[in-house]
């Protein structure tokens, strides 16, 4: 998982709603492939670190990620089979003359054709709020994406005001807000507007010789600023400047374009060369409608080194992102739970073309857990099989059961998993498998192993999103438990004990359905709407179905 480095950027004030209707907004374009006919299009679409339409960045604001493909129909190659065209047309005798008018509408015609079979290009433009500050930055100072990514913004929030942070007269007026920042401490707050200096700046005399100056590790705002008006006044300029406005720190270049040192958007993140710190207080949580509060968060802490098509890391907290989406009101295990966000973490991670080879180990309290997969990706799929174990000292299967039998609760398991997902048109689709053994120990225990599924189906509808998820929570398909029970007393009173076995497979198959609807009824306004019903629950056969329905109505302020 590489960090974001913005290389180049626009900077924009602009007030945007608060990340909960952020996310309903942007689920209303989410991005979708291209058909054969279209030449182009544009949506938002899911960070490929987080998973996430809409990534939270505590203490700051919050990251999304604009998508556009565009067909690469070349114009030397339509202009050529539209003169090849017109030519034949001409020579068999059929037209004299091919009007102006005609040979467009051959022209369209022509890349209507070619689009079917023609290749595209994807163009990748990621955003980050700074929510405190109103200012949003876009990785990029090109145009055509900058239109795109407002024009996406204006049609699902329905409006929205910007305004471009700009430096007029590019070097003179770098030069001179940098010369009023050192000389006037009043200035200071405006002169450089939300940025401060940091520890860099390059200076470039106005002459033919065009000097270099280069001051590298230096208090701007100490003694030796002193230097560096002196040289302002006597006519050099600012080359390259490093700014900062925390979560950001970039060097500034004179055609003002930026230069990213880090862009971590976390509460704090350090790079030092190809190594990269990153903690904060405040990790994503978890939203559970059924639950009207959040868990306090645990603090989390990475340091992530990346070489070649490499990257090894380590860190406290946090956990790797599944394709499958889980179930909305019905707690759903099915997934292989072996990596907790409180547990500490190594992970290393090695790409190899298209594929990526991924080896994670953490270690809790209670629990330690490994796991390797393999993982694939391109246009609009993505998949990864993976091997993970666990062992858990104080649980079994989730659960605690043991002491019944006198031992205590512990569980080796060993899973096996395979996730994908796969755009389908408009439809998003994901599903997951599992087959894990498990191993209790401290009881006589033999052939248990366990099998989970999940399907998950969404897709934009009526101004908002449906998805549709079934499911099955980890069930145990296999395994006996032998036991001495006791069958009478005798006579002097001592209790006689005999040999049993019992099957550990469930009377029953818990089957959950669930269909949800989330859609804006504002800037603001976030309506909900979701049903869910689970069939033999708790893999119970005889258990009477239980049902669910949830409706909310939320509005930031």
């Amino acid at each position: 998982m590489n960090h974001s480095v913005i290389k180049s950027a626009s900077i924009y004030s602009a007030k945007l709603p608060a990340i909960a209707a952020m996310r309903e907004h942007l689920a209303e374009l989410s991005f979708t492939p291209l058909t054969e006919n279209q030449l182009s299009c544009a949506g938002f679409e899911n960070n490929l670190v987080t998973g996430e339409l809409v990534t939270n960045l505590p203490g700051v604001g919050y990251a999304f990620v604009v998508r556009q493909d565009t067909k690469l129909i070349p114009t030397k190659i339509v202009n050529r089979k539209l003169k090849e065209r017109v030519d034949a047309l001409i020579s068999s005798g059929l037209r004299e003359k091919v009007t102006r008018k005609e040979k467009q509408a051959m022209k369209d015609q022509l890349i209507v054709e070619m689009a079917a079979t023609a290749e595209y290009e994807t163009t990748l433009t990621h955003a980050l709020y700074d929510q405190s500050n109103e200012l949003l930055y876009l990785n990029t100072t090109t145009k055509r994406p900058l239109k795109v990514v407002m024009h996406l913004l204006v049609k699902c929030m329905g409006s929205l005001k910007t305004q471009t942070i700009h430096i007029d007269d590019i070097k003179m007026g770098i030069s001179n807000r940098l010369k009023d920042y050192l000389t006037d401490s009043a200035e200071r707050p405006e002169a450089l507007g939300p940025f401060s200096p940091l520890q860099f700046v390059k200076l470039k005399s106005a002459d033919t010789a065009q000097e270099m100056v280069t001051f590298k590790g230096m208090d701007l705002n100490g003694d030796r600023a002193s230097d560096v008006v002196s040289l302002l006044e006597a006519g050099y300029l600012v080359e390259e400047l490093e700014l900062w406005h925390e979560p950001i720190s970039f060097k500034l270049n004179s055609d003002f374009s930026l230069r990213a040192d880090y862009a971590r958007g976390h509460a704090r993140a350090v790079a030092m060369g190809d190594a990269l710190v990153s903690w904060f207080n405040a990790p994503r949580p978890t939203y559970d409608p059924r639950t009207p509060w959040m868990e306090d968060p645990d603090p989390t802490f990475q340091l992530s080194y990346s070489f070649a098509n490499s990257e090894v890391s380590l860190g406290r907290g946090g956990g790797p992102q599944r394709l499958t989406p889980g179930m909305m009101l019905i707690d759903d295990p099915s997934g292989p739970a072996t990596l907790g966000s409180g547990d500490s973490w190594t992970s290393f991670a090695q790409a190899f073309g298209p594929m990526t080879l991924d080896v994670r180990t953490s270690s809790g309290f209670t629990r330690s857990a490994s796991s390797i997969g393999v993982g694939a990706g391109g246009q609009g799929w993505a998949m990864r099989l993976g091997y993970s174990s666990l062992k858990d000292t104080e649980a079994t299967l989730g659960g605690a059961c043991q002491s019944r039998f006198g031992g205590d609760d512990a569980t080796r398991m060993s899973a096996i998993s395979l996730e994908a997902r796969r755009d389908v048109g408009a439809w998003i689709v994901s599903g997951s498998l599992e087959a894990a053994d498990a191993q209790v120990d401290t009881l006589n225990v033999s052939g248990l192993w366990t099998s989970a599924w999940s399907l998950s189906a969404q897709h934009p509808i009526a101004g908002g999103v449906m998805r549709f998820s079934a499911g099955q929570p980890r069930r145990a398909e296999g395994g006996t438990l032998a036991f001495n029970a006791p069958v009478e007393v005798a006579k002097s009173g001592a209790i006689i004990y005999e040999s049993r076995t019992a099957g550990l497979t469930p009377s029953g198959r818990e089957f959950d359905l669930e269909a949800a609807w989330v859609t804006n009824l504002g800037d603001l306004t976030t309506f909900e709407a979701a049903a869910a019903l689970s069939s033999q629950p708790n893999h119970i056969a005889d258990a009477e179905s239980e049902a669910a329905f949830w409706l909310s109505l939320r509005h930031a302020w």
